[in-house]
């Protein structure tokens, strides 16, 4: 069942990246840069279970991803929000534009990928593991973080 509208055969490869601690303006430029690198390999799971804050103006960052994902043809899926993120992004009214699912495995049930697709989990916030791009562990013949042309 092909739930978010993309093409199977392009999202063989799925990255979880789960996001820590605060999402504003000190920290959504390297948000922005990891979740571009891996929609450039594949679909994208953001877990947001243990986001404990988001500002308003990191909408703006979930929106660029959102738009990425859809000219690179794959997934990116917000999994797990808060009440007050949920909130927010009802506010906004980036519910119903957004892909946000209530689990992890929730989204990646939605997905049309193969259960062993999963290639890495990457940790972005209080934990400090470093983004793929600064790990060195960027696609073939990339050089690191490509950024979109409407950012």
């Amino acid at each position: 069942m092909d739930v978010l509208g993309i093409d199977p055969r392009l999202s063989e490869v799925l990255f979880v990246l789960k996001v820590s601690g605060d999402l504003d303006l000190e920290t959504q430029s390297r948000f922005e840069a990891t979740v571009f690198d891996l929609l450039d390999r594949g679909s994208v799971v953001v877990d947001l279970t243990r986001l404990e804050f988001m500002a308003i103006s990191s909408l703006r960052s979930l929106v660029l991803g959102h738009r990425y994902a859809a000219s690179r043809r794959h997934a990116l899926v917000f999994a797990g929000p808060s009440r007050q993120t949920r909130r927010l992004l009802s506010v906004a009214r980036l519910d119903s534009v957004l892909h946000i699912r209530p689990s992890v495995t929730a989204a990646c049930d939605d997905l049309p990928v193969r259960a062993d697709a999963v290639r890495a989990t990457y940790w972005l916030g209080k934990e400090a593991i470093p983004a793929p791009s600064e790990t060195g562990d960027t696609a073939p013949g990339t050089n690191g973080v490509r950024r979109p042309e409407w950012s």
